[in-house]
């Protein structure tokens, strides 16, 4: 693994971000000391120039992240009344404690006639007092200003306003007010269709979040077989919309070769002899720049529908790394798709690194790539074909859940052992959901009058998912209470790194044997 230049330059970028976000050292010298670990490359031949460029990272990490952090670790100009007025960035979201949070980005008037500008606003506002918000509206607010602490602040919230009140609301314009109108579509046609429990369900899995807060009930069961994720919108939205664009152009035939975008860099002689002139390569070419980008502005556009939140932004990079290197003729390395994946969000977002939607997200997938391998390599393919259902489920969650499984102890403080069959079950049966719910809504929509059997189907499938979820959770210690002391945590992390190492190495079944007991022993 550590043979990729770009693991070493994902784990220098990450060393960097970590002491940028803690240290906060000033930019400059880090970026001059940057310019200077790339002058050895005029110099010198061979090797050196590339250790060079690969350690540059380290020093650029830092300058590039403590130049971002330093925008927002001053402290803010005021506190106390104000009024704001700005655009609303996400969807609302709904705390504990009974509040509607949102952010928005506008400007702030305190009380005495002072003046912020183009600020983010975490917002807190009561459920009684919070009309229905769309993203993209713009809205004046009044309320108390607080000043977020310094670790908030670095995540780019310059203020909280609590005790939040709505003093107008404007329709708003613009792609992020479309998108906005797209949601309130879509969630007022599910819940035309469905009872409120099965809406929620269905709303969570096409679009991320609902408008109204969810049952504590149902998350608590969710929560307690470990398929809370299932309500999180991730990669296999992501994957059934490339399926959905792969059919449709094969029905269309108008299919992307492999190699289409390279055709035309290839030398001119080459490709006489493979029979392509260049014109045809240069139609190819841009028929396949142009797909790239259609394809490209749609997952976006679906990425922000649904939010925009860190896991479903990991996989669109995901999915559009491997169609731009199918579209290269290049070798698809998930190692290499996987770092620059991560380096890509980490550069755009800082504070990404930091948060738990990114670490679960990137884990689960960490343990896909490195114990899945491991574990089928222990435990072959049976041969009934009864069994082969049930098996690559199993490897599946065992995999995602091994790796997950000490964030999800350190940061909820509970164990779900039942989640390794509970995931067997709701994992499928919530992608069939899915896949109905894309191709039915629409025509829902279209057709009104097919509304009821449309919605027939539908609460089956919903009201299955549920009663296995809440059959799982009433099991005996499905779940209980448990935390997990910070070296446990470090040396579960460490055998995850050490997993990547190893599935790079020779088969070794004495190895892979020791690997998967202790990572086993460390998660359970």
């Amino acid at each position: 693994m550590l043979n990729r230049p770009t693991i070493i330059i994902l784990l220098l970028w990450i060393a960097g971000n970590f002491l940028s976000y803690n240290l906060l050292p000033p930019a400059l010298p880090f970026l001059f000391l940057t310019i200077s670990f790339l002058i050895p490359i005029f110099f010198f031949k061979g090797p050196v120039p590339s250790v060079f460029l690969i350690f540059a990272f380290f020093p650029l990490s830092i300058g590039w992240n403590s130049s971002y952090f330093s925008r927002y670790s001053s402290t803010p100009i005021y506190k106390g009344k104000g009024v704001v007025w700005g655009k609303i960035l996400e969807e609302a979201n709904y705390s504990d404690e009974s509040k509607v949070v949102f952010l928005v980005k506008g400007n702030l008037v305190s009380e005495n006639g002072r003046e912020d500008r183009d600020k983010i606003f975490k917002v807190f506002m009561s459920e009684e007092k919070a009309p229905s918000f769309k993203m993209g509206e713009v809205v004046k607010l009044g309320g108390h200003i607080e000043v977020p602490p310094l670790k908030v602040r670095l995540s780019g919230i310059s203020y909280f306003l609590r005790s939040a009140r709505l003093l107008d609301k404007v329709k708003g314009r613009g792609i992020m007010a479309m998108i906005g109108r797209v949601r309130q579509r879509l969630e007022q046609t599910v819940n035309l269709l469905l009872p409120e429990e099965e809406a929620m369900v269905l709303t969570n899995l096409i679009i991320g979040r609902t408008s109204y807060p969810p049952p504590k009930e149902i998350l608590d069961a969710f929560r307690r077989t470990g398929t809370i994720h299932i309500l999180v919108v991730s990669g296999t939205q992501v994957s059934l919309l490339l399926a959905v664009i792969w059919f449709l152009l094969k029905v269309l035939r108008l299919r992307v070769k492999r190699g289409s975008l390279a055709i035309f860099f290839v030398d001119r002689e080459i490709r006489r002899k493979m029979g392509v002139n260049y014109k045809d390569a240069f139609i190819s070419f841009l028929l396949s720049l142009n797909f790239l980008f259609f394809f490209s502005a749609l997952i976006l556009f679906y990425v922000y529908m649904t939010g925009g939140e860190l896991p479903i932004k990991r996989a669109a990079v995901m999915g559009i790394l491997g169609l731009i290197a199918v579209m290269l003729a290049r070798e698809t390395d998930v190692f290499n798709i996987f770092s620059i994946t991560v380096l890509v969000l980490l550069m755009s977002y800082p504070p990404a690194l930091y948060t738990m939607s990114f670490q679960l997200s990137f884990l689960a997938v960490w343990g896909l790539m490195v114990i899945l391998p491991i574990a089928r390599s222990l435990f072959p393919s049976p041969g009934s074909s009864l069994a082969k259902v049930f098996y690559y489920p199993f490897l599946l969650s065992l995999s995602a859940q091994t790796a997950v499984s000490p964030l999800l102890i350190h940061y909820f403080k509970i164990l779900s052992p039942i989640s390794l069959i509970a995931n067997i079950f709701a994992v499928p049966l919530s992608s069939i959901i899915l896949v109905s719910g894309l191709s039915l809504l629409p025509l829902a929509y279209l057709l009104p009058f097919l509304g009821h059997i449309i919605a027939f189907f539908l609460k089956i499938q919903i009201s299955i998912l549920l009663h296995l979820v809440n059959m799982f959770s009433s099991f005996p210690l499905a779940s209980f209470g448990f935390t997990l002391p910070p070296f446990l945590l470090y040396s579960q992390l460490f055998l995850l790194a050490l997993a990547g190492e190893m599935i790079a190495m020779p088969n070794s079944w004495l190895m892979r044997k020791i690997f998967l007991f202790s990572c086993s022993l460390f998660s359970l």
